[in-house]
């Protein structure tokens, strides 16, 4: 072949790259709510489109949707069948996504995987029945198809979800919500029916009144999958609520999850703050948890226990292997003991009444936790605001030599001594008083 024929081959197999590279390009596709319509093309300022439905019709698989800063009212859900990141115009600055209240009404509908929500605000007035400003379904197959009943990485990042019945409801593959802010949803922030891979819930902030259920919920409705892979709850604030996190998805799967629960600051919730809830007859319950981690919390002023095991509705015979629950260097203060609990010495773990016979604080493996006041500076949380004052016991006092809690400022003082109580349980007997005075100063 002479050099003029394969210069020839090369520029043709370079157009063809080029032209296929044009082809399943992912654009960057605009919208603004102050333009009239969706009548432009969306790839400028200029033809914008008015509405973000608009701006996800036009773009490619993959591709960006960007939100000038607005309020974009959704009379009907606003769906998202294919991947795509819809964001703001300007990291911080979060336009208003207002979803009509109206009976099983979703403000968003995610049905594919590789989704991206990032600073947007999402707002519901009402709570009507069923309803969730982000909903997840799970696929069409039947239950059960292992591996193929979730969409898969679904992102939620530094979003405001506020109002409404749910913030967030589905059956998720390598779901992360990061940064986020909930507030004031009416029942559960984050229901989660059933989760694969890897599930991260980090760095967000929950507020909402004590009868407004939970934070975070695992729990399978009749028909919903089991549970598996990993459950990463990390570095989260919430103030109010009826409970931080509950777990009751207890449907059989070869494969175990993991639960991990750390560095969180949970205060003022209703009931117990962090709750597993064996429910039915199954004789195998703890078994489908290949570990449950609790460490490095601050659990403060619950209208229950800091950790409780609620037999309640549990008819089985399973009993926990000891050591099944490790609690270690958690931080609990003025938690409430509820009648007929059976609790540890300092009242913030243990299980209720209905237990399996054989049942026993053993369960827990309790290993260096704190009783003391955290000193909040602010016990109202206004603006999410959980720093704590000079002098503090969260202060460089978790397992991992950081701050217990999410809140990870602080200074080295020397404070005032206060009664810090230390309890350990399988690991070390007993319990003593520690006269905390902090690190010196160097």
């Amino acid at each position: 072949m002479n050099s003029r024929v394969l210069a020839m081959v090369w520029t043709g197999l370079a157009t063809m790259l080029l032209s296929a590279q044009m082809v399943w390009a992912a654009p960057t596709i605009y919208v603004d709510a102050s333009r009239p319509d969706d009548s432009g093309d969306g790839t400028t300022w200029a033809t914008a489109k008015k509405s973000i439905q608009g701006g996800i019709d036009a773009v490619d698989n993959g591709g960006t949707v960007i939100v000038r800063n607005g309020v974009y009212t959704q009379n009907a859900t606003l769906q998202i069948s294919k991947p795509v990141t819809v964001k703001s115009e300007i990291p911080g600055v979060r336009p208003k996504v207002e979803v009509i209240d109206s009976a099983y009404a979703y403000g968003v509908k995610i049905s594919a995987n590789n989704v991206t929500l990032r600073d947007l605000w999402i707002y519901q007035g009402g709570t009507a029945t069923d309803s969730a400003m982000i909903h997840v379904p799970k696929k069409t197959n039947p239950w059960p198809q292992p591996g193929d009943f979730q969409y898969a990485n679904i992102s939620i990042i530094d979003c405001t979800l506020e109002g409404g019945r749910r913030a967030f409801l589905g059956t998720t593959e390598n779901l992360t919500v990061q940064g986020s802010e909930f507030k004031n949803n009416y029942r559960d922030s984050i229901y989660l029916d059933g989760i694969k891979g890897t599930t991260t819930i980090l760095n967000n902030n929950f507020v909402g009144a004590a009868t407004s259920k939970k934070a975070i919920v695992v729990e399978n409705t009749s028909d919903g999958p089991y549970s598996v892979g990993d459950l990463n709850i990390m570095y989260n604030t919430c103030f109010g609520k009826g409970q931080f996190f509950l777990f009751n998805n207890w449907n059989a799967e070869s494969d175990k999850l993991n639960i991990n629960i750390v560095h969180n600051s949970i205060d003022g919730t209703g009931s117990s703050a962090i709750v597993l809830y064996p429910t039915g007859s199954s004789n195998t319950i703890f078994d489908k948890l290949d570990q449950i981690v609790i460490r490095d919390n601050a659990i403060t002023n619950a209208g229950r226990l800091a950790v409780y095991v609620d037999y309640a509705y549990y008819t089985g015979t399973d009993v926990p292997e000891d050591g099944a629950i490790l609690l270690h260097r958690n931080l609990a203060w003025n938690n409430t003991v509820g009648s007929g609990d059976t609790v540890d010495p300092t009242g913030n773990y243990g299980f209720s009444s209905g237990a399996p016979a054989g049942t026993t604080l053993a369960m827990f493996n309790l290993l260096n936790n704190l009783v003391a006041d955290p000193l909040w500076a602010d016990p109202t949380h206004a603006n999410n605001n959980f720093e704590f004052l000079p002098g503090s016991p969260l202060y460089l006092s978790a397992s991992d030599g950081t701050n217990i809690g999410a809140w990870q400022g602080g200074t080295e003082v020397i404070p005032e001594p206060q009664s810090v109580l230390i309890w350990c349980g399988l690991a070390c007997a007993g319990f003593y008083l520690w006269r905390h005075r902090g690190p010196k100063k160097k």
